[in-house]
């Protein structure tokens, strides 16, 4: 699971057509831009409910601090250490997502929009963790010794990575004085970059004060494609830095309420002028203040197929040798890694090794948006996304509900993004606009010692753009000829 585009306060924003575009394409038309330009537009979240550190414990130079040594201390006999388990009953999960936006054009021309642009994007995911499991990977150890511990639900650990091109398009499919309907759809063209899934269908292990760590059962599957080479682990693949490639698109339906009707009569987008000789150019495109918007938008309906550099790693109801230990040769390289693995697991339970390819389906949701004016600055906006199920492998979001207030004024806008994440964690956020630069953050209390620290979620965006009517050149004048 990831939290894929929520980043309320710059999605909501009229200042951005590129931004909103990732919700709902169909934006990008009603935007108050003709000509955008997004330098750089970036994204990091993670959430978890499986370690936390104490409030107690949290201070504003912990992200100076090195990571490993916070995660030697965990010991849940040590009080002063920095991690600890959470409170969570049942499943455990742990969520993580980073999304970078290089830069990107949008063009607006009359009733139509068009833009172009390229990101970066992973997620990591650990889901249904069992409780005694996430003990056993923070502090080392399973809650008690010499006990057989039983595990019969699927969990899952899975990350994936891909870079994306995308070309949108937006148009008005109606544009009359009292109401707009714009369309909207991004194709994209995915190429991944890695690929690891882990499932587990069956696990039942102890720690024990003899022989250590021990397998008693297991039935699993891991599948992963890297760009390295399994045989020395340089840096990239023979064939380069992508082993799986794949498409996906979005796709919206945006309605729009003008501020002001003056009737059934026809409003025309570009202003002529043939007096002065004026041509019909972008800047005179006429943006239409609107008293509210509702739209609907299908997001990242897609998957990416990798193919290439592949290791697919049957266990069929594994159990370990006793007292049998990784050899630490075996981190020189990955195969050596996984014929260790082999060697780790008595081989007449059946360790298989192939290269099948897998698919992951991207994160796609339905994504429904409420934006009301309540006067020339304040603007209310509800949103909400609901994962649906396409594949059987993928990247799933996680449900939000969001009401986002938000005051702006020229070069100056900020809002307070109040959600609810996977219907259960409520949320506070902050997002604030001065000029081209925009920062934010959806979960403002991990962010400022509001409790323990459990997850963060931090964007940003810098962009340019040249609004509609507002002619940066006069139209040249054209002498009428003398009669």
């Amino acid at each position: 699971m990831a939290s894929g585009q929520n980043m309320a306060g710059l999605v909501v924003s009229d200042f951005s057509g590129t931004s909103k575009a990732a919700v709902n394409p169909a934006a990008m038309v009603l935007s108050e831009k003709y000509l955008e330009v997004r330098l750089i537009s970036g994204q990091f979240f993670i959430q978890n409910n499986v370690v936390q550190i104490p409030r107690d414990h949290f201070r504003g130079n912990l992200f100076l601090r090195d990571f490993g040594g916070m995660l030697s201390n965990a010991d849940p006999d040590e009080p002063g250490s920095f991690l600890e388990k959470t409170n969570a009953s049942g499943p455990l999960d742990a969520y993580m997502h980073f999304r970078l936006a290089l830069p990107s054009v949008m063009f607006s021309f009359g009733s139509h929009a068009v833009a172009v642009g390229q990101t970066w994007r992973g997620a990591v995911s650990f889901d249904k963790l069992p409780g005694h499991s996430s003990h056993a990977v923070i502090y080392g150890k399973l809650p008690q010794q010499d006990i057989r511990y039983a595990h019969e639900e699927q969990f899952s650990l899975g990350s994936v990575s891909w870079m994306e091109w995308n070309v949108s398009y937006a148009t008005l499919l109606s544009d009359l004085a009292h109401h707009q309907l714009a369309l909207g759809v991004s194709v994209k063209v995915n190429r991944g970059t890695h690929a690891f899934l882990f499932q587990n269908d069956h696990l039942e292990y102890e720690d024990n004060d003899n022989d250590g760590f021990l397998v008693h059962a297991m039935t699993a599957q891991a599948n992963f494609s890297l760009p390295v080479d399994y045989q020395d682990n340089s840096t990239f693949f023979p064939n380069g830095l992508f082993v799986g490639r794949g498409f996906s698109f979005d796709a919206g339906l945006l309605y729009s309420k003008p501020l002001h009707d003056p009737g059934h009569r026809r409003i025309r987008r570009i202003v002529r002028n043939t007096r002065f000789g004026q041509q019909n150019r972008p800047c005179n495109n006429e943006y239409v203040p609107y008293r509210y918007r509702i739209g609907v938008s299908l997001i990242d309906a897609g998957r990416i197929s990798f193919n290439e550099n592949l290791r697919q790693v049957d266990f069929n109801d594994v159990h370990n040798k006793h007292g049998r230990s990784f050899d630490k040769d075996a981190r020189e390289n990955i195969d050596k890694m996984v014929n260790e693995i082999r060697e780790y697991f008595d081989p007449a339970g059946g360790v298989v090794l192939s290269d099948q390819h897998f698919d992951i389906g991207l994160p796609a949701s339905v994504s429904v948006q409420f934006d009301y004016r309540v006067n020339d600055n304040l603007f209310f906006h509800a949103i909400g996304f609901q994962s649906i199920g396409i594949f059987n492998n993928t990247i799933a979001r996680p449900p939000y509900l969001g009401i986002i207030p938000r005051y702006t004024f020229g070069d100056f806008e900020f809002s307070i993004p109040l959600g609810l994440y996977n219907y259960s964690k409520p949320q506070a956020g902050l997002a604030v606009r001065i000029g081209s630069l925009t920062l934010g953050t959806d979960n403002l209390g991990g962010l400022v010692n509001a409790g323990a620290f459990s997850g963060m979620d931090f964007y940003m965006s810098l962009q340019a753009g040249l609004f509609k009517g507002n002619c940066l050149f006069p139209p040249r004048r054209v002498d009428c000829p003398a009669y």
